[in-house]
């Protein structure tokens, strides 16, 4: 397997804890009321938070790996 992809393959996906309180409330099977919701307010706050910052950082890896320069090889990659 290549260096890379093992690598990438030992990644472990992130805990978004924006989704798992959508989970939970999807769970329930009941639409929160307005008081409910109020008071999960800064827990809500801090998962977007979490969520928002997240994204920026794969949208900078995803800008850096697009700026990598293409290198030929003499062979199709392994995988392709």
């Amino acid at each position: 397997m290549n260096v890379v992809v093992a690598r990438l393959a030992q990644v472990k996906a992130a805990q978004i804890t924006a989704l798992e309180i959508m989970a939970q409330i999807s769970a329930s099977g009941l639409p929160p009321d307005a008081e409910s919701l109020l008071a999960m307010a800064p827990e809500l706050e801090a998962a977007i938070a979490q969520a928002d910052e997240l994204a920026k950082r794969s949208k900078r890896a995803i800008k850096r790996c697009l700026c990598l320069k293409a290198i030929p090889l003499n062979q199709t990659p392994p995988g392709f």
